[in-house]
């Protein structure tokens, strides 16, 4: 086949501008055809020719600077074989979600020694001074839980400073 065969071939296809059907009322069916997953969580999907790499880091950026962006989890991803960034993402996330557990659980601790919640140990301590000091310790560990939380670096460190302050 020569060129202006090739050509002529090509021609006779048709018009592809005017068969083509644009629009995003096919691919609006598929994902409703699936129950709108895309909705079950917020993504921003960059795409194009050039600077879509930096796009991105400034959205991250942008994203983690935000006041509240502890509640806003955010994760950048510029290839699918990156699997460097993969893992530091996953460790930073349970980083974060480990911080998060530790503060939990020190409010939760502080809010029934305060006498917000029922706590039966405590209360079954029935000399008031040894209760007293009891009480003390527990809302020592829970104000390291709470405002200290990045410096323990798994559970061991926690079983250690509940020791340190029981020791203390």
């Amino acid at each position: 086949m020569t060129y202006p065969d090739s050509v002529r071939f090509l021609y006779a296809l048709g018009n592809e501008i005017k068969s083509a059907k644009l629009g995003l009322e096919r691919i609006r069916a598929v994902l409703e055809a699936l129950g709108n997953p895309e909705r079950a969580f917020r993504v921003v999907h960059v795409a194009g020719t050039n600077g879509k790499g930096s796009t991105c880091a400034m959205i991250e950026a942008g994203l983690r600077a935000e006041k509240g962006a502890a509640n806003v989890p955010t994760g950048l991803f510029t290839s699918p074989q990156d699997e460097v960034a993969l893992e530091a993402e996953r460790h930073r996330f349970l980083r974060m979600l480990f911080e998060d557990s530790l503060a939990f659980g020190g409010l939760k601790m502080i809010r029934r020694i305060l006498g917000l919640a029922h706590v039966e140990d405590l209360e079954s301590i029935a000399e008031p001074a040894r209760r007293a000091v009891c009480e003390r310790k527990a809302l020592r560990l829970a104000r390291a839980l709470v405002v200290e939380g990045a410096k323990f670096s798994d559970i061991s460190d926690v079983i250690e400073a509940a020791r340190a302050v029981a020791r203390g």
